[in-house]
């Protein structure tokens, strides 16, 4: 009885560890797609400074595949200007657009339940009720206090002095 109990334990943590990896996969899509945008953005002066006259640069805030495109078709002015390794190349994706290939990644994760913070307004929460029956997931309330103090454990390693 005692081992078939701790095979049990060891099955249940192991379908744990499962879980995590899965939505570990699922949040990096969004933070890789962040990082690009980020990148994208201390790229943009310079692919201004060096196309001045291309006018899908030219506005405020240009589209982020447009913004890809010119970072591809200049990436060693690019590399070089932002002060990336000579040999960094930049990532081909069988011809798709890294942007798109992320945003993709981020809109379809094959996530299928709708996660909720636990303390998410309640006309939100509401809204959120009736998406999940529309779509047909389950609809899973996460526990914010203990949240908060596995945020402490992740942002051990950032560098950003807010976190």
């Amino acid at each position: 009885a005692e081992e078939k109990a701790k095979a049990a334990v060891a099955q249940e943590k192991a379908k744990a560890e499962a879980r995590e990896n899965f939505l570990k996969l699922c949040l990096a899509s969004v933070q890789q797609r962040f990082f690009i945008e980020k990148f994208f953005a201390d790229a943009l002066p310079v692919l201004r400074t060096i196309l001045p006259e291309d006018k899908r640069l030219k506005t405020g805030s240009p589209k982020m595949t447009a913004i890809n495109l010119k970072v591809s078709e200049n990436w060693s002015t690019v590399r070089a200007d932002l002060g990336l390794p000579a040999n960094l190349e930049w990532p081909m994706l069988g011809g798709a657009v890294l942007y798109g290939y992320l945003s993709d990644r981020v809109h379809n994760s094959g996530m299928w339940q709708l996660l909720v913070g636990s303390k998410t307004p309640e006309d939100l929460m509401r809204l959120y009720e009736e998406l999940a029956k529309r779509y047909q997931v389950p609809l899973e309330i996460v526990d914010e206090e203990s949240a908060a103090s596995g945020e402490i454990e992740v942002n051990q390693y950032s560098q950003d002095p807010s976190a």
